[in-house]
């Protein structure tokens, strides 16, 4: 079986779970008549700030 280095795996798992929260801002804004892109943005947005904040608060001494 061929293995993937870490960075690949990284890299995909990343945008897997962005890809994933955009699909469920575009569920929200479906079933609350909002526009989907900027529904599905703003999700990606904030998953992006949440591994911002969990990446200083992980680093010894960061903050």
């Amino acid at each position: 079986m061929p293995r993937i280095d870490i960075e690949t795996a990284f890299l995909a798992s990343l945008g897997l779970g962005l890809g994933c929260l955009f699909v469920l801002g575009l569920f929200l804004a479906k079933i609350s008549q909002e526009r989907m892109i900027v529904s599905g943005m703003r999700m990606i947005l904030v998953g992006l700030l949440t591994i911002g904040i969990v990446s200083l608060v992980s680093v010894p001494g960061a903050i």
